[in-house]
Parts: C-alpha cells; structure tokens; sequence
C-alpha cells in the first residue's frame, strides 16, 4: 500500500512539475513577444490556460480518489492534501494566464509601445516560483521553501519598480494611457501568481516542520523515471 501511495504521489508530482514548466514557457512568450504584429500569436496561450484549468480540476479529483482508495494518514495524508492545493493554485494561475494572454493582445496592434526590458525579468521569477514551490512539495525540504519564498520577493521588488516605471511614464505623458494601465494590470497578475506560490510553500514548510525528526521517504531517482524497482529510499533529517 505504501509503495502505491509513493507511486502515485510521484506520479501527480511529476506531472505538477511539468504543467508548472508550462506555465512558466507561456508566461516568459508573453513578455518577450508583447508587441508581435500577429494578434494570432496568442491564440495557443489561451487554448493553453484553458486545458489546464481542465487538467487541474482533474488531478484535484485524482488526489481526492487516492485519498480514498489508499487511505493514508500522517505525513502521506498531508502530501496528498498539499498536492490536491497545488492543482487548485495552479488552476487559479492558469485563470491569471488566461487575463494576461487576452490583454497581450491588445498590445499587439500597437508597434510604437516600450516595453521595459525587466517585464521578462518578471515573467522569468514568477515562473521559477511556481516552478520552485512544486519542488518543496516533491523533496519535501524547508530549504526548498525558503527558496520558493525568496524568489517571490524578488518577484514582489521587481513589480514594484515596475510600477514605478509605469507610473513615471504615465505622469511624464510618453505612452498611451491604456497601454501603461494593461501593462500595470499585466503586472499585478504575474505578482499574484508569485504571492500563490510562495503561499503553497509556507504551508509545505509548516507541514515539513510537523513531521518525525528522521524520515524515509521515497522518491524517484530521475524525473522521467518512476518504475516502484528503481526508486532509491534516501534518509533525511527534518528540523
């Protein structure tokens, strides 16, 4: 039963990971390419952010069926649970992605707009941090956590400044109105998507906290290698 749990759990991590790295491919597009000529160009982005909302209503339903079937209690219960959150904040950002891919193209019909260089900077932290925040979950490590939090920080600065640049835009008269408030709306999205995933990794690092001192755990031994024979049993001391 155990080792099914593992199998399982391994399984949806993976997979967590993987729509993770998507998000963070589609958001960096989105930055890098805000003013293309082709309004088309966006068309695969939101088709994107609709599949997986899907998908993530339906790796929330598959946690609540391991739950179920398997029935596990203690840790293995709170990696589940942590694991169905995921799907359900995922889903959320991928209701974000969706506000941020119909926004972007508006500004693809318009060719004379700036876009600050650090907007991709942004896109690039916000993705590492969802990205970051399934691996705290998957090695189940404070120090992974940490990490997730602190790379929302940096996320939140960059917003900031942002903003600023934004708003000195704005009062100094260089752009166009609504493109300055789209872009600060682009902005806010990506910050929030930032704020999710260092909130899933706060509550990781609090279930890692509650946990026995010395723990085994199972883990796969390479992302795209999850056969129950090749599973290494490492050992690790939770502070």
């Amino acid at each position: 039963m155990r080792r099914e749990f593992d199998r399982q759990q391994s399984l949806l991590e993976t997979a967590g990971l993987a729509r993770a790295q998507v998000v963070q491919n589609w958001l960096l597009l989105l930055a890098t390419r805000l003013t293309e000529a082709d309004g088309s160009l966006w068309d695969p982005c939101l088709i994107e952010c609709e599949e997986l909302e899907s998908d993530c209503r339906g790796f929330e339903q598959t946690c609540m069926q391991v739950i179920s079937r398997l029935r596990p209690t203690g840790t293995e219960l709170k990696k589940v649970l942590l694991m169905s959150q995921f799907w359900a904040m995922l889903r959320q950002c991928a209701g974000l992605g969706e506000r941020i891919a119909a926004v972007t193209v508006e500004f693809s019909y318009i060719a004379d707009f700036h876009v600050p260089g650090a907007l991709t900077e942004l896109a690039l932290s916000t993705g590492e941090a969802l990205i970051t925040s399934i691996r705290a979950l998957r090695e189940w490590d404070t120090d992974v956590c940490v990490e997730s939090m602190e790379i929302s920080t940096q996320t939140r600065r960059q917003a900031a400044t942002l903003q600023q640049v934004a708003l000195e835009r704005l009062r100094g008269g260089q752009t166009d109105v609504q493109c300055l408030l789209r872009l600060q709306l682009i902005i806010e999205w990506l910050s929030q998507i930032a704020e999710n995933a260092a909130a899933f990794s706060k509550d990781i690092r609090r279930a890692v906290a509650e946990c026995p001192a010395s723990q085994i755990a199972l883990v796969p031994d390479a992302l795209d290698d999850l056969r129950p024979d090749e599973w290494v049993v490492r050992a690790a001391l939770r502070v």
